[in-house]
């Protein structure tokens, strides 16, 4: 039985961007609370390593998404497995976006499915910062390398 997901209206500043380099004080947000209420909601993955992911994946597949809770708890779906870790809001506080260990189920999919779900879980252990943007996430690698871009679920 899956576990049931509870969306969360997300408010959404035009334009926040925060990396590693950054501070929460010169980013204005001000507080790792601040940061994580741009990131509470659920979100859908749209492109993974700069192509959409309906691209990558037969028609039907369940697409891959991320839910940041107002706690720092984090989960969502790879499209075939689970996965659940918490962001460091220690860290967040400090302008260091780290997801830390996930945990994740094992089930197997496609081989298309199962080739999303590696490269998807590989570039999460890679993010260093975010980008809110109109409605779209970008989470963000070293020196702002865009990997992965969300849109909220609804």
């Amino acid at each position: 039985m899956r576990p049931a997901i509870v969306v969360v209206a997300l408010a959404v500043t035009p334009l926040t961007t925060m990396t590693a380099c950054e501070t929460l004080e010169s980013t204005g947000l001000g507080s790792a609370t601040n940061v994580i209420s741009q990131l509470t909601g659920d979100w859908q993955l749209s492109e993974l390593a700069g192509q959409a992911v309906s691209e990558l994946l037969p028609a039907g597949a369940a697409l891959p998404g991320i839910s940041f809770g107002q706690d720092g708890s984090v989960s969502g779906s790879t499209g075939v497995n689970n996965f659940f870790g918490n962001l460091d809001l220690g860290e967040l506080a400090k302008g260091n976006f780290n997801l830390g260990d996930l945990s994740q189920t094992r089930m197997a999919g496609s081989p298309e499915a199962m080739a999303v779900e590696n490269q998807f879980l590989s570039l999460l252990q890679q993010v260093t910062g975010f980008d809110i943007s109109g409605d779209t996430l970008t989470l963000l690698g070293s020196g702002a390398r865009e990997l992965m871009k969300f849109v909220p679920l609804t």
